[in-house]
């Protein structure tokens, strides 16, 4: 095997705290940023509006889990006329 020349070993190690740390690490913030925006929330209403049939409004919208979701303060209304048909907490 080759050796490597300090400047080039150097590079090597940039790149892999970048690509092993920094990378990953960037990731994981964009994706909790994107949980905390209002139109993640608004993604779920969406979801459950179309499968639903109804109009929903959903106060908050969590992830405890992997394939868990929860729902708080959701609202459901009539489509058409906006008369509110249930309050769940």
């Amino acid at each position: 095997m080759a050796a490597f020349d300090d400047h080039t070993r150097r590079k090597i190690c940039r790149l892999a705290f970048v690509g092993v740390c920094v990378l990953p690490t960037m990731a994981v913030v964009v994706w909790a940023s994107w949980q905390q925006l209002p139109w993640f929330r608004m993604v779920h209403e969406n979801a459950l509006s179309r499968q639903l049939g109804l109009r929903v409004a959903v106060a908050e919208v969590r992830r405890p889990r992997p394939h868990r979701v929860v729902y708080r303060q959701v609202v459901l209304s009539e489509a058409e006329t906006g008369r509110k048909l249930a309050l769940l907490p």
